[in-house]
């Protein structure tokens, strides 16, 4: 049975209660719309704009910001009993623009920020706990003393020169009157000491103080169990994890930025892209992924041929195609293609799905997969030699250390 009727959907969740505008083809029931929807293997939250044309005002009430929308795309037959309509994206309402009702055409456009939005997560902090005396000890009284005594050498300093005509007499006595001035010091701190000593057997002579500091995780902690805690303490739902280079921490990890940010971060350093095709959060290895059952051709809805980018800085080949809109060519997709300039298995580096009374696509851009795998390859074996490298160095300069102690314990016998 042959699928080519154009559908879409739109459904919002307003404050007003849900609003469905629908789209049959070229034309929708209750209003118009047009949608551009982008999303890559950046980890960047996905961003959709739609633009509504000739909706009655009853229903515009409908559309506020933070409010849930889904976007359906996808084909039926020609009876109307076999579909394809699915999910295409779904996010909430971040910014809605002024509108030209009072124009010929009534339209206004708002922005759906893809999935869950994680920007707004603060930085994890771990909570830590420490003692402070709450009386002087003995030793902040000695160097009390100290600091006294070095000011009362200071006194005699300006003394001397204030009086260079002094006789040996004058000079012994101001000595003796600093030595007296000194002893009371003396005297007076150790008594406040030896009294504040005495109650605090009675009471605590420490409180406990609360900071709370970066969260931070133990030498040799592998990446994926820090992006898991991160993600479990911060509320982040990961619907599949597999990284290329489970990275381990020689050093240990703090974290010094948002948790969604530094999950980003460590999955880069993993060499593993961060993906949310349809808002859902993925991060993942796609040499382990299935390839689809998606073979596209001028047959199976290529649109036109190929065209390859030249502005690429991650020395792999890259392929600009349109083709009819399919939601299964989500970044990070695999699928066959065919045409011209490239025939084989390519991966999806980004997508960007058009829905309008001209176009209903997906355009995306692509690499050749065997090269993927080959770059994955190359920079996966460079991290671990580097790796390898850094561990041996650090092995070294502890046995060094070590012979140069039992050297030292040596000479002293």
């Amino acid at each position: 049975m042959k699928l080519y009727r154009q559908q879409a959907r739109i459904e919002i969740d307003g404050d007003k209660g849900k609003l469905t505008i629908k789209r049959y083809g070229r034309d929708g029931d209750v209003a118009d719309f047009e949608v551009s929807s982008t999303e890559s293997t950046d980890g960047s939250a996905g961003t959709a704009t739609v633009t509504i044309y000739n909706l009655p005002k009853a229903m515009k009430a409908f559309i506020t910001k933070k409010a849930n929308c889904r976007i359906y795309a996808g084909y039926k037959s020609e009876t109307g009993v076999a579909s394809t309509l699915g999910l295409l994206t779904e996010g909430t309402i971040s910014s809605i623009t002024p509108n030209t009702y009072d124009s010929a055409d009534k339209s206004f456009t708002f922005n759906v920020k893809e999935g869950a939005d994680y920007s707004g997560i603060k930085e994890l902090k771990q909570k830590a706990t420490t003692s402070v005396r709450t009386v002087a000890s003995q030793r902040s009284v000695n160097s009390a003393i100290a600091a006294y005594s070095k000011g009362q050498t200071t006194k005699l300093s300006k003394w001397k020169k204030a009086h260079p005509k002094a006789t040996n007499k004058q000079l012994r006595s101001y000595k003796t009157t600093l030595a007296n001035e000194k002893s009371a010091y003396r005297k007076r701190v150790q008594g406040q000491y030896t009294k504040q000593k005495t109650a605090s057997k009675k009471t605590k002579k420490t409180t406990s103080k609360t900071k709370y500091k970066p969260l931070t995780f133990a030498k040799g902690t592998k990446a994926s169990s820090i992006i898991r805690t991160l993600a479990k303490k911060a509320g982040i739902k990961i619907y599949g994890m597999k990284l290329v280079n489970d990275k381990t921490y020689t050093k240990g990890y703090t974290t010094s930025s948002k948790p969604y940010t530094a999950i980003k971060s460590i999955a880069k350093a993993c060499d593993t892209p961060v993906t949310r095709p349809h808002g859902q959060l993925y991060i993942s290895d796609p040499s382990t992924k299935k390839k689809t059952n998606v073979y596209i051709q001028e047959s199976t809805g290529m649109i036109g041929q190929p065209e390859k980018q030249d502005s690429s800085d991650d020395k792999v080949a890259h392929y600009q195609v349109v083709i009819m809109l399919r939601r299964s060519l989500v970044a990070g997709a695999i699928f066959h293609l065919k045409s011209l300039a490239f025939t084989g298995w390519v991966i999806v580096n980004s997508s960007q799905w058009d829905i309008s009374s001209d176009a209903f696509t997906v355009t995306v851009d692509v690499t050749p997969y065997s090269q993927y795998l080959k770059k994955q390859k190359k920079t996966v074996k460079t991290a671990k030699q580097k790796a390898a490298a850094k561990k041996k160095k650090k092995d070294t300069a502890g046995k060094n250390k070590l012979k140069a102690k039992r050297k030292t314990r040596s000479k002293k016998k």
